[in-house]
């Protein structure tokens, strides 16, 4: 168990670590990001308000999450607590949140082999570090299903976020390493498809009515579109009888899951620079075909094949980072959901507050900060929270940063993409003649 450091923290610093902005947020609290000032090493700090409905939730987070040790999942650094809070430092994943990787079976199996099950996977909760390697994180309703005898406990709360829970979640009777497979096998489709089947595996939802009525077949718009061995990996991850539902070791056996990947060895981007160079490539792909037509720039689906029309380019940036570069520092996450622009502040945010009200979208401008907040939700009825960060980069120009604090990524850079077809006028798209740094 991890043991906790039992004394009252600065608001500034937590651990020896100092804080600074926020990574994310929710109703229990938020996730900032740290930094050692003596050896520089950066995490994230989860921040859990100490209120008495919260704190055996927290306590078994710490115990379970701290016993897990393994390359695909964030590692737990070290804890403390005050008379108002509750902190976990962990192990900062730089390079933002799952966009073009495909490889947690192995840290799933690992987990359910120590008998533990997630039970909120989703592509908020899988993250990439900066070596570009996936890691699993957020274990706020993780639970032990199986004890140190072989001995397992039918789990009965419902939990997780509706389009990626297992339908039996909602029947409050379920094995916890069955569900997380499925949250697997939602992930999947999601980084084919581009979006979730369904809002909810339930009868009430009629996506996931129509799903019932054509499996296994699923000769239908996305699931025929599939290769036939994706299909059928998808058939037996998304089976409704749990006891049918593929394990971790068929799904090992499955011939799309063991193809070649150039990328990993052992289970690790083998090649971050490379990584960095097809992900920059699809965006600088998806720009050029944007701006021809005259629009902004758009969320790209980093799943689909990647294309070569900007291979020139993406070789270049290989080829000067040799391997001095990490990941993250190729391709921040954050160049997805940023523009530069010469209009003033104002015009900034009027434009933006237009769009807002356009799309019924809550906002609140901050001017003296610089920036828009917004809540909304997405199309599955999920929450959708972030802002709109405005900042100075030189004389005349401003770069315009959207962040998420809560909800899916993918609705996220939908939202976004939203958003910049209606700012298109706003978007310098060559903001180095106007040496920007």
């Amino acid at each position: 168990m991890l043991s906790a450091t039992q004394s009252s923290q600065s608001a500034a610093s937590v651990c020896g670590y100092e804080l600074f902005g926020t990574l994310g947020q929710g109703s229990q609290g938020k996730v900032k990001l740290g930094r050692n000032p003596t050896t520089g090493l950066t995490v994230a700090i989860k921040i859990t308000q100490k209120r008495p409905d919260l704190l055996a939730a927290v306590a078994r987070e710490i115990k379970i999450h701290a016993q897990l040790h393994h390359e695909n999942i964030i590692e737990v650094l070290d804890g403390a607590e005050d008379d108002r809070c509750s902190y976990i430092v962990m192990e900062y994943a730089s390079a933002g949140e799952l966009f073009d990787r495909i490889g947690g079976f192995p840290s799933q199996d690992y987990m359910h082999e120590r008998g533990v099950s997630h039970r909120d996977l989703k592509p908020e909760n899988i993250l990439l570090d900066g070596s570009g390697n996936l890691k699993i994180s957020d274990f706020g309703l993780a639970t032990v299903f199986r004890r140190h005898d072989g001995a397992t406990r039918v789990l009965t709360t419902p939990c997780g976020s509706p389009p990626y829970v297992a339908p039996e979640i909602h029947r409050m009777e379920y094995k916890g390493d069955a569900v997380d497979i499925w949250s697997a096998g939602i992930i999947l489709y999601v980084l084919l498809a581009g979006n979730t089947p369904w809002a909810e595996p339930t009868p009430h939802d009629e996506e996931f009515k129509f799903f019932l009525t054509q499996y296994p077949a699923l000769n239908y718009p996305p699931w025929n579109g599939f290769s036939p061995s994706v299909l059928n990996l998808l058939r037996g991850i998304l089976n409704v009888d749990p006891e049918s539902r593929y394990s971790i070791a068929v799904i090992a056996s499955n011939e799309w899951f063991r193809r070649e990947n150039p990328l990993l060895t052992d289970g690790r981007c083998n090649d971050p620079a490379l990584l960095a160079e097809r992900m920059m490539s699809r965006v600088e792909d998806d720009m050029m075909d944007i701006a021809s037509q005259g629009q902004a720039p758009a969320f790209v689906s980093f799943s689909q094949p990647v294309g070569g029309g900007r291979a020139s380019q993406g070789s270049s940036l290989r080829a000067n980072s040799q391997t001095t570069r990490g990941f993250g520092a190729l391709f921040p996450a954050e160049r997805l959901t940023r523009f530069y622009t010469l209009a003033r502040p104002n015009e900034i945010f009027q434009t933006l507050a237009a769009v807002f009200e356009s799309f019924l979208v809550p906002y609140k401008v901050h001017s003296k900060m610089f920036k828009i907040g917004f809540t909304t939700v997405d199309k599955r009825k999920c929450p959708l929270h972030g802002e709109v960060l405005v900042q100075p980069v030189s004389e005349g120009m401003y770069i315009v940063r959207f962040s998420k604090s809560k909800g899916d990524p993918i609705e996220f850079k939908r939202l976004y993409k939203a958003l910049m077809e209606k700012c298109g006028d706003l978007v310098v798209r060559e903001p180095e003649r106007f040496c920007v740094g």
